[in-house]
């Protein structure tokens, strides 16, 4: 081979040989391979996925409206839904959470008390007991908490509620106290009169019989106006009946609700009932309502 021939090929196995890789500090070397075995969040784990971070508001949550949604409870409904805002440390170690929130559209229970909408909201930090509520047994809280709630009633709603045995059981109960003898009949004699602004329903006063009818309206200050519809004026009665309203208190065993105010929606016919609330527990997996 001649010498211009050994120059070629020597020129050609220096072009064509692999360049030399930069050389890589042995420290940064090892974190790439730690980085490496590190899946993200979104990546699989040897071939696994990665499991999310255990949240125990998100949990509760989840059980609660489990609960909710048991025939026990509620025998049909639209919507439920429960929220609840909690710091995942304090939530763990001591049920501490920040907020509560149930809403729902269309609700019916075993004992046809009917809502279009409701909300109950406990703004207030509370504590819960996490066991109770991974066990099924309902929300419990350590200590009471105060919120507030609404109820929003259609002409059908109202008439139940008026003959629900928890209505009924307060008219009980101002019975005793203060001698309220008035039997709500409900049913299809209860109105939501919106273009109007007012509620009418029909009851019997127990002592005689007389079947009355009341026109009912919202008034400021959290009071209501009722009067009798005809001829005759009973203003004791009347005054009598809008303070039942304007003290009333129903206990869902365990959740008690206080009458605040009402809106009379004249587009929809329908009534907010504004109520506030004070809860230590709910739902219960054996609530009667």
């Amino acid at each position: 081979m001649s010498r211009a021939t050994r120059l070629v090929v020597a020129m050609s196995r220096t072009m064509h040989a692999p360049a030399s890789l930069p050389r890589v500090c042995p420290r940064t070397a090892r974190a790439r391979r730690a980085d490496a075995l590190v899946p993200s969040s979104s990546s699989p784990f040897f071939g696994f996925p990665v499991p999310p971070v255990f949240d125990p508001a998100v949990a509760i949550s989840a059980v609660a409206e489990a609960i909710l949604k048991t025939p026990m409870v509620l025998k049909s409904y639209g919507s439920v839904r429960v929220a609840i805002d909690a710091p995942i440390d304090a939530a763990v170690a001591r049920g501490e959470v920040r907020r509560v929130e149930i809403t729902g559209t269309g609700w019916s229970s075993p004992r046809s008390l009917t809502c279009r909408n409701i909300e109950f909201i406990v703004d207030e930090p509370c504590a819960l007991d996490v066991e109770a509520a991974m066990q099924m047994r309902g929300i419990l809280l350590k200590r009471p908490a105060r919120g507030r709630a609404r109820l929003t009633f259609d002409s059908r709603d109202f008439g139940n509620f008026l003959s629900h045995p928890l209505l009924r059981a307060a008219a009980a109960a101002r019975r005793e106290e203060r001698g309220f003898d008035f039997v709500f009949e409900g049913g299809e004699t209860a109105r939501v009169c919106g273009s109007e602004g007012f509620l009418e329903y029909s009851g019997v006063l127990g002592a005689s019989g007389e079947r009355r009818t009341v026109r009912m309206r919202p008034m400021e200050g959290s009071r209501v106006d009722a009067r009798l519809v005809g001829d005759v004026g009973d203003e004791t009665f009347e005054r009598s009946m809008a303070s039942f309203f304007e003290r009333l208190v129903i206990d869902l065993e365990g959740t008690e609700l206080r009458y605040r105010d009402m809106t009379i929606d004249p587009a929809r016919s329908t009534v907010d009932f504004e109520l506030d609330l004070c809860v230590r527990k709910f739902p219960s997996p054996n609530i009667q309502f």
